[in-house]
C-alpha cells in the first residue's frame, strides 16, 4: 500500500471530525435520472452531510432558485458514452437557457467541449485545463473572487476524487 492503514484512518477520522453540519447551508444537487440521486443520497449519508445538502430529480430546464446570487457547478454530459453530439449540444443550448433565469450567479462547467461557449451562449471568463483519468477537462470560471477560486478548487478536487474513484459526480444537471 502506498499509505499505511493506520495513518489513511487517522486521516479519516480527522476530517470526519472537522466537518461542521450546524452551518447553514443550501447545497443542491439535481439529475434528470434518479439513479444519480439515489447514489448521491448515498455519498451524502456515508460523508455524513446529507443533512446539508437537498437532492431532487429533476430535468435543467426545471432550473430555478429564490436567491439572487449563488454559484453552480456541474459536470454535463459529454456525449462520448451517454448521448450522441446532437443531443449533448441540444443539452447544452437548454442549459445555457435555463442558466440565463440564474443571471447573478457563476457558474462553473466541467467539459472538454470546445463549443460549448457558443452553445451554452456565454463566453467563458477563464478556462483551466484538468488532466484526470485520461480525459482533459476544463474548467470554465466566470469572474471569480479569490474566496470563490478556492471554493472552486475544493469542489475541483472533490470531483476529481470521486471521478478517480469511479462514481461520477455527486452534482450534475441532466
Amino acid at each position: 500500500n502506498l499509505i499505511p492503514k493506520r495513518c489513511w484512518y487517522d486521516a479519516v477520522d480527522e476530517a470526519q471530525e472537522m466537518v461542521d453540519t450546524n452551518i447553514e447551508l443550501d447545497i443542491q444537487g439535481y439529475d434528470i435520472d434518479g439513479s444519480v440521486i439515489k447514489a448521491a443520497r448515498i455519498n451524502a449519508q456515508q460523508a455524513g452531510v446529507e443533512n446539508l445538502i437537498h437532492l431532487q430529480q429533476r430535468d435543467v430546464a426545471q432550473l430555478s432558485h429564490p436567491k439572487k446570487y449563488g454559484f453552480i457547478i456541474t459536470n454535463p454530459p459529454y456525449g462520448e458514452r451517454l448521448m450522441t453530439v446532437r443531443e449533448v449540444e441540444d443539452l447544452y443550448r437548454k442549459i445555457g437557457k435555463s442558466f440565463k433565469r440564474l443571471d447573478k450567479w457563476q457558474f462553473y462547467i466541467l467539459t472538454p467541449n470546445e463549443r460549448f461557449p457558443s452553445l451554452f451562449g456565454r463566453r467563458a471568463d477563464k478556462i483551466k485545463k484538468l488532466n484526470f483519468n485520461e480525459l482533459e477537462e476544463k474548467l470554465r470560471l466566470a469572474g471569480l473572487s479569490a474566496e470563490e477560486l478556492s471554493a472552486a478548487n475544493s469542489a475541483v478536487k472533490v470531483l476529481k476524487h470521486e471521478v478517480n474513484r469511479g462514481k461520477g459526480a455527486a452534482l450534475r444537471t441532466g
